[in-house]
């Protein structure tokens, strides 16, 4: 059964969805996307005997704070406040898509939080080709219409046949997209690309996936 949570962070205050008992599972989303998506991720952690947190950004759900002057810092700071509220100690820490510079930043600044890792569709070896890059700028662009994220996410998935149910699935928040863009413009890459840890990481990338940069 799954319930919610809030938790104070600064100016902000942060939602949060709980899923099962057990060691806990704390999931990060994507760019300006909210945590509903990983519902399906969610009850399968649950089920495999692991308490599942997917949090919502600020200004995503009912999730609030300024969106102005942030840093993946700040996002990182409002992902700790809910390992905080939680008093669960450390915590496995899954970052998806853009949320994989969140969970890096936060095991940079907050390395007693996290007890390892997990970075889905968001850190690869290979570049991607222009095509790519400008698809993913359509995506966090607070301009972009429906059409232009199916244009953009026909370009960023393995089988453009797929886009479409895949749109029906997530709810955009476009103003919030592009608060973390500027947010990841507005911090330096050293910042959280390589960060000290002893906490084990695990990438998963789709052998298919057009999107392959970190």
């Amino acid at each position: 059964m799954r319930s919610k949570g809030e938790v104070e962070v600064g100016e902000a205050r942060i939602e949060f969805l709980v899923e099962g008992t057990g060691d806990t599972v704390v999931l990060v989303p994507g760019g300006g996307l909210d945590a509903t998506y990983f519902d399906g991720l969610a009850r399968r952690v649950a089920r495999g005997g692991f308490r599942a947190v997917a949090v919502n950004p600020r200004g995503v759900g009912e999730s609030t704070g300024p969106l102005e002057g942030l840093t993946l810092h700040t996002l990182a700071a409002d992902v700790a406040g809910v390992i905080e509220a939680l008093g669960s100690g450390p915590v496995h820490l899954l970052g998806h898509g853009f949320s994989n510079r969140v969970a890096r930043c936060l095991v940079a600044d907050r390395p007693d939080l996290v007890r390892s890792v997990i970075l889905l569709a968001g850190v690869g070896l290979v570049a991607p080709d222009v095509e790519i890059v400008k698809a993913l700028h359509a995506w966090f662009r607070q301009d972009a219409t429906e059409s232009d994220c199916l244009e953009a996410t026909k370009r960023l998935v393995a089988d453009p046949a797929t886009a479409e149910p895949i749109l029906r699935q997530v709810k955009r928040w476009p103003a919030v997209a592009a608060a973390q863009a500027a947010a990841d413009r507005a911090t330096p890459r050293n910042d959280w690309s390589e960060p000290a840890s002893k906490a084990p990481f695990l990438v998963v990338q789709g052998l298919e996936g057009r999107l392959e940069s970190s």
